[in-house]
Parts: C-alpha cells; sequence; structure tokens
C-alpha cells in the first residue's frame, strides 16, 4: 500500500512538473519504464485493460507538450512527403482498429465464441511421457510378450560390437 501511494505521489508530481518542463517529465517516464513491469504496478485503473499509471502520466506529458508547444516559438518543419507518410500509418492503424471493433460476421455472437469448434471435440493432442520409464516398458513386455531367438540376440550382440570404433 505505502509502495503505491509513493508511486501515485511520484507520478502526480511529474505530471505537475510536466505543465513546466516537459522534457524533464519525459525524462522521469523514461525512469519509470524499469518499474512499469513490475507485480506491485498496477495494470489498470477503474478495471480498463491498459490503462495504467505510465499510460495515464504519458498521456499529461503530451498534452503538456501539445499545448506548451505553441509558447515555446517551435515550427513544423517535418518534410511534407514525411508528414504524408505518417498520416497514411495512421489511417491504416485506425483502419485495422474499426476492422477489429466491428462485427464482420451478423451471426458472430457478442462475446466472441466460447465453445470449441465441432471439428475439434473429443481430440487429445498432448505430449505424454511415462513417468518410470523402466517400468513402463516391463510392463508393456508383459503385456505383449514376443519371441526371441538365440541366433537373433548374438547376431545384434556382434553387429553392435562391430560397430564401435577400436579405439574405444
Amino acid at each position: 500500500m505505502i509502495r503505491l501511494t509513493l508511486l501515485w505521489l511520484l507520478i502526480f508530481w511529474i505530471g505537475l512538473l510536466a505543465w513546466k518542463d516537459w522534457y524533464k517529465a519525459v525524462c522521469g517516464l523514461i525512469i519509470l519504464m524499469a518499474v512499469i513491469e513490475h507485480p506491485d504496478m498496477p495494470k489498470t485503473i477503474l478495471g480498463i485493460q491498459g490503462l495504467n499509471p505510465w499510460n495515464l502520466l504519458f498521456l499529461i506529458v503530451v498534452l503538456a507538450w501539445a499545448i506548451n508547444r505553441g509558447s515555446e516559438g517551435g515550427r513544423f518543419d517535418m518534410p511534407q512527403h514525411i508528414a504524408i507518410l505518417l498520416l497514411l500509418y495512421l489511417f491504416v492503424v485506425l483502419l485495422g482498429f474499426a476492422r477489429m471493433m466491428a462485427r464482420i460476421q451478423n451471426e458472430a455472437p457478442e462475446g466472441g465464441n466460447n465453445a470449441p469448434e465441432s471439428t475439434q471435440a473429443g481430440i487429445n493432442t498432448r505430449f505424454r511421457t511415462a513417468w518410470k520409464p523402466c517400468t513402463e516398458s516391463i510392463h508393456q513386455a508383459m503385456e505383449n510378450p514376443r519371441l526371441v531367438s538365440e541366433n537373433a540376440i548374438r547376431n545384434r550382440t556382434s553387429a553392435a560390437k562391430n560397430a564401435w570404433p577400436s579405439w574405444m
């Protein structure tokens, strides 16, 4: 609880600093990147996935930069072809988001597909290993005995001896 209180105080302080000097607030954001994946760092605010303290502070810093930009006397000097490419990229991202949010098929349920497809029902393809392989192979040998001749065993052992190099 104390860590979260200190985190929120730090974010509040950096957010206030952003309105005075946005560059220092960006440096604070970079430092906060070190703890963004810590288990104590909140992942949601008000149950909204992705709305976390870092993203909230990032929004405050961007707003402070956009508002203070005019008072700093800066001008937009990006080459026009790069600005057009960035706008096209933004359009593609927004179009993809709109398609993702729209239900493409009218028959699709609101909550998505909850059950597996009927073609996959009953299929279980997990990789399983024997817990005690020696015991398992003994049981398998007892369940499925095979006749083995002495000649086959002699041939197999002599072939195995010949397979090894002489220096071993």
